[in-house]
């Protein structure tokens, strides 16, 4: 209780209480990092799909923190991060954590001013990558999205050295291991996480199928193309409750489509049923290597 009252939420969530619910738990996170701990932090939709705990821990111990790329909200860095999928580290001693703490509280309250700016649903992501925008990365030229290697640089060099004090190191994942975005069929062989979103508002054949439906008829052009594996983004959402009403189904679906969906709640006789590997699951994508083949069997480009 004390780590929490020291993170308390910034006074000005009560005004959006669904937004402070958001927030809540990077203030939760915070309260660890003060208590001494390493945290990880993820979306309950990133599914684990090797063993990627080690790239984190054993990631050089200068970093204080390790960030999934995202597209959105573009900054001059080059890359936004996702606030859904953030390695934050609190054993290297108080001086360093409180680094941690303050990057924190920075992005809590930026995402809420952006949220009323903006009135956009992700306001942790906002926070978070705009204060990560004043990071000074250690090779010159940028960074993108795309990058396939950890991208490590210094958060707000000036103010570290006008204080004569440490600056917080961030880390920056290589995409291909940790994607947000692209084609799962192109990803499996490398991707440590399912943690994938689409712009396409009108869904992708893959994330929107049905089993033993006909084809989907064409979609009217969209913002982004189809991909594999890639649910429809949900749109700017103000109503938390409607992810379970709708967002759920969707989710299990295309979690399936790309065999990360490993349990059913209930089989036919009332008890558990795991679903596990690919060929247990008729209705998968299954890649290996650099190829693909659909639910109906036939091999994808």
């Amino acid at each position: 209780e004390r780590h929490l009252a020291a993170a308390r939420l910034p006074e000005i969530t009560r005004d959006c209480p669904s937004q402070a619910v958001r927030m809540e738990r990077h203030l939760a996170a915070a309260a660890l990092v003060e208590a001494g701990h390493d945290v990880l932090l993820t979306d309950a939709t990133a599914v684990f799909l090797k063993d990627f705990l080690p790239r984190l821990v054993g990631a050089p111990a200068e970093l204080d923190v390790l960030l999934q790329r995202d597209d959105w909200p573009r900054t001059g860095l080059g890359t936004a991060v996702n606030a859904g999928f953030v390695f934050l580290r609190g054993s290297a001693g108080a001086g360093r954590s409180q680094l941690v703490l303050r990057l924190v509280d920075d992005a809590v309250r930026r995402g809420l001013i952006e949220f009323y700016l903006r009135w956009n649903n992700i306001p942790d992501q906002y926070g978070y990558s705009h204060e990560i925008a004043h990071t000074a990365l250690d090779v010159g030229g940028g960074t993108s999205e795309l990058a396939n290697e950890t991208t490590v640089g210094s958060l707000r060099p000036k103010r570290c050295a006008e204080g004569r004090g440490r600056c917080l190191r961030v880390g920056l994942l290589p995409h291909a291991e940790f994607p947000r975005h692209g084609d799962w069929r192109a990803l499996a062989p490398t991707a440590l996480v399912y943690h994938l979103t689409n712009n396409n508002a009108d869904g992708c054949p893959l994330a929107r199928r049905r089993a033993a439906a006909p084809e989907p008829a064409p979609q009217p052009p969209a913002p982004q193309p189809c991909v594999y594996g890639a649910r429809p983004f949900r749109g700017y959402r103000q109503r938390l409750d409607r992810y379970d009403e709708v967002d759920f189904e969707e989710m299990r679906e295309t979690l399936r489509s790309v065999g990360a969906w490993i349990a059913e709640a209930e089989d036919g006789g009332g008890g558990a049923s795991a679903v596990g590997g690919a060929e247990e699951q008729p209705n998968s994508l299954r890649c290996s290597g650099r190829s693909c083949r659909g639910p109906d069997g036939v091999d994808l480009p």
